[in-house]
């Protein structure tokens, strides 16, 4: 059995995949009965390395289906912007510690038809410090516009840095000063391309009752995730923002090597 300050060091030396498993979805240091669960979840799983894929393959499915039932509903409030007003809706996840989705919504949209929605993943760096190494502000700023003219939901997740954490994202960062891209960044720091998981958006669109959505995506490998997670998704909305000097390179590398 790993130490707990061994299970909570992503990135090391140890990169056994179950580990990897329970850093996504747990996140962060676990303590108390968290740290029971993580312990009762890695005695019973019987693969400790990545010699058999197609089985650690079903092992991770059946623990995110796991992880998707546990998301409740905590409340919603009115929440006035400079766009105009929209309903803000919380959630909690009981199976990762501290991740608290919300929901910027417009019911704008008539009984069985698609709905506007926009997955949103953090990003503090653009959108509360003023970075310009992505355009992630851009799209959020634009897809809340959306949203409060044509009707619809942004959800908005706490997966800093593609699901790598703030401060791993910095790190990111420093190695691509260094000329690393953003790809080979996250590679070298010990992660996988994309670390995030999207296990919460069915439960929400079903507490919502939201049963088909057309997706304002740039991204493949969220749809391809929502997909498997079985959301219906009618049509795919592109968001494409202007490049700056700061974040072309990339943006370019986003579309070439991860779709």
């Amino acid at each position: 059995m790993q130490a707990l300050d061994e299970i909570s060091c992503v990135g090391s030396e140890n990169k056994s995949r179950p580990l990897a498993l329970q850093m996504r979805l747990f996140g962060g240091v676990i303590f108390g009965p968290e740290a029971a669960e993580i312990q009762s979840l890695m005695s019973e799983s019987p693969y400790t390395s990545a010699e058999d894929d197609s089985e650690w393959e079903n092992e991770k499915t059946r623990k995110r289906r796991f992880a998707a039932k546990q998301v409740t509903f905590v409340s919603s409030c009115k929440m006035p912007t400079k766009r105009g007003e929209f309903i803000l809706r919380a959630y909690r996840s009981e199976t990762r510690l501290g991740f608290e989705p919300v929901v910027m919504v417009v019911e704008k949209w008539k009984p069985f038809e698609a709905v506007h929605v926009r997955v949103h993943d953090q990003c503090q760096t653009s959108e509360v410090l003023g970075s310009m190494r992505c355009d992630c502000k851009e799209q959020l700023d634009y897809s809340l516009q959306f949203i409060h003219t044509h009707g619809g939901a942004v959800i908005y997740l706490p997966q800093e840095g593609r699901g790598i954490g703030l401060a791993n994202k910095v790190a990111a960062y420093s190695l691509q000063d260094d000329g690393y891209d953003t790809v080979d960044a996250n590679r070298k720091l010990g992660f996988e391309d994309d670390e995030r998981s999207y296990e919460c958006v069915p439960a929400i669109l079903k507490d919502m009752g939201i049963k088909t959505i057309n997706l304002m995506t740039n991204n493949p490998f969220k749809v391809e995730s929502l997909k498997k997670l079985g959301v219906h998704i009618a049509n795919r909305t592109p968001i494409v923002m202007a490049c700056n000097k700061h974040n072309q390179a990339y943006i370019e590398t986003k579309a070439k090597r991860m779709g």
